[in-house]
Parts: structure tokens; C-alpha cells; sequence
């Protein structure tokens, strides 16, 4: 293997995008850090980088001094870099981005996330994430500034669910976007045969759906739950994942502690083999006592803050991007067949 600088993963392990990339570096037996605040010159690349939709925008990876945004940009260079096990073999880059496209498609359900009493476990959840890096003042200031981030992204999709109408995501997204993305990957599985998406070997695509799943199924969104039971074939590709000794050492296979999963997974066989999957990574008291410091803190300065977050959305994308999404879902309507 090539001599490794320094790889630090910005991002939460409650996006499927930042699980995908975690996930191909512990398949490639990379070692890396990870925060879940972006840090000051993360923060830098982010605002000058034309791939980054704002400052906190993730996964952003360093590699060195370089810094990468997009997960499939980041995990194709890896896998450039590093290609041991080779991930894109006889794929080319326009079917790469593809089914990749597929993902974005199903990418609905986290809307669901701020409506009613979820508003309050929202919250509770990210006190929960552990960051991983040597130096105790990075954990440390990364956690305390993570409410921000929370904040960030419950504002990102309170807003979308306001331009979009919560109707529309149940009655539409779900059904007409989210379920039509996962029989595309049930699908491919079926043509070529399995146990893997593309066959015999793991690819991008089962690492890109195996970070999907680690957000659908994370206690926060079990609307999907039915939906994923109309593709029967990717419980039981799921079930590989869980079996594979890829994934045993890795702590943030968080689909393996939800109940309803693990009581659909039950009839393909036992939920390990070869070795006992490594415990989930939570946050224990220092780390949540922490958090919620910082949520006290930035509340405290409720002006500060709210000045921070319309700073920060000025420079932002997202606001067009959740319009044009709107639009489109609109004019979904069922097919017919």
C-alpha cells in the first residue's frame, strides 16, 4: 500500500453520504480520524470550494492537504489511490454516477425528522455521536460546536419540508421517489446474482447502500421500514452485510441495533458469523455532557447564533435546490403498470 498521510473525515455518522466514505476506508483498512464540526480550515475549504454548498457541508475529506467533497468523488479517489480491494472494477464513470444518481433519489426519508416529538429525539440523537481523533481539544471543541451543525440541519429540513408539504412527502416521495430508487437496487441484485450488487465481489454501490442503510435505519425514520419490505431480496443482502467480516470491527453499522431489523434479518440466519460484530461507538456522559454544554451555550446567545445561521444560509444552495425539489415532486404521479 502507498505511503498514507493524514485522512480526516469531516461529517455525522447520520449521513448516509459520510457513512459511505467511512465505510470504504475501513474496507481498504485505511486508518483516519472523523469530527463531526467541521474545524476552522474546513470550514475555509468549504466556503471556496465550488463542489461544497456551504461551510458545513459534508463529507468533506482531507487527504494530506487536500480537501475532497462529494462521497463519490471521495471514494472514487480512494479507490484510485488505494485499490486494494479495487471498487469501480469494469465499471465506467457515467454508470458509476448513475446509480449513484439513485441514491439522491431515495434520499427523502430524513425529511420525516422534525415532525411532531421526533423534534426533541432529532436532538437527543446527535448527543449521541462520538468523534474519533487523537487529540482530546479536537473531540472536544468538535462536540461542544456540534449543536450548530444540528442546528444547521434541522433548519435545512424544516425548510424543505415547508416547500415541499409534509403530505407530499408521505403520499409521494416515499412511494413514487424513495421505494422505485431501492427496486433499482433490488434489481441488480437479482441480475447479477448476487450476494453483492454487482456480483460476486463488494463494489461502490454496496458500500454507497450499506451508508443509505445505516441512516434509514437509525430509529429516525421507520416509515421506510414497509417500504423496504416490498424489496425482499435487499433484506437478505443486508444480512450479508451484517455476516461479512468486512464490517465486524467497524462501529458505526448502526442498522445492526434496531430491533425491527434484526427481527427481519432473523430467517436468512444467525446476525454474526466467523467472529461477534465490535460493539456500537455511542457517546458516553463526558461526551454528551458536552454536547449539550454547547447546545446551553449557543442558546445563550440566541442572537449570536441566529445572526451565525443566516450568515451562513446567504452563501447557501440549498434554499434553490429544495424549490426545484418541490416542483418536481408536484408533478409525480403514479405509474401506471
Amino acid at each position: 500500500m502507498p505511503d498514507q498521510p493524514p485522512i480526516h473525515v469531516y461529517g455525522t455518522d447520520h449521513s448516509p453520504w459520510v457513512q459511505a466514505v467511512m465505510l470504504a476506508l475501513e474496507l481498504k483498512g485505511l486508518e483516519y480520524s472523523m469530527t463531526s464540526s467541521p474545524g476552522p480550515r474546513t470550514m475555509k475549504a468549504g466556503g471556496n470550494a465550488e463542489q461544497a454548498e456551504s461551510e458545513f457541508t459534508m463529507p468533506a475529506l482531507w487527504h494530506g492537504e487536500t480537501c475532497f467533497y462529494e462521497s463519490l468523488e471521495i471514494i472514487r479517489f480512494l479507490d484510485e489511490r488505494y485499490p486494494d480491494p479495487p471498487l469501480f472494477a469494469g465499471v465506467e464513470p457515467e454508470e458509476a454516477a448513475a446509480h449513484w444518481q439513485q441514491f439522491r433519489n431515495m434520499f427523502d426519508y430524513p425529511l420525516m425528522r422534525t415532525a411532531g416529538f421526533r423534534n426533541l429525539r432529532f436532538w437527543y440523537e446527535w448527543s449521541l455521536m462520538e468523534d474519533e481523533h487523537p487529540s482530546f481539544f479536537a473531540r472536544f471543541a468538535s462536540t461542544l460546536g456540534r449543536p450548530f451543525i444540528t442546528l444547521w440541519m434541522f433548519t435545512i429540513i424544516t425548510m424543505a419540508r415547508r416547500q415541499i408539504g409534509p403530505d407530499n412527502i408521505v403520499s409521494k416521495m416515499l412511494p413514487l421517489r424513495t421505494l422505485p430508487a431501492l427496486k433499482h437496487f433490488e434489481r441488480l441484485l437479482q441480475k447479477n446474482g448476487g450476494p453483492f450488487l454487482l456480483g460476486d465481489k463488494m463494489s461502490y454501490l454496496d458500500v454507497g447502500l450499506l451508508g443509505q442503510f445505516q441512516c434509514m435505519l437509525g430509529n429516525l425514520s421507520d416509515e421506510v421500514l414497509p417500504i423496504i419490505d416490498e424489496c425482499p431480496a435487499l433484506w437478505e443482502w443486508l444480512h450479508v452485510q451484517h455476516t461479512s467480516p468486512a464490517w465486524h470491527a467497524y462501529r458505526r453499522l448502526y442498522s445492526r441495533s434496531h430491533p425491527a431489523v434484526a427481527e427481519r434479518l432473523e430467517k436468512f440466519g444467525p446476525a454474526s458469523a466467523n467472529s461477534p460484530p465490535a460493539e456500537m461507538l455511542y457517546g458516553g456522559v463526558a461526551t454528551q455532557a458536552t454536547y449539550w454544554l454547547g447546545t446551553a451555550a449557543m442558546l445563550a446567545v440566541a442572537p449570536v447564533t441566529g445572526l451565525a445561521l443566516w450568515a451562513a444560509f446567504r452563501k447557501t444552495r440549498f434554499k434553490a435546490g429544495a424549490k426545484m425539489t418541490a416542483e418536481v415532486v408536484r408533478h409525480l404521479e403514479p405509474r401506471s403498470g
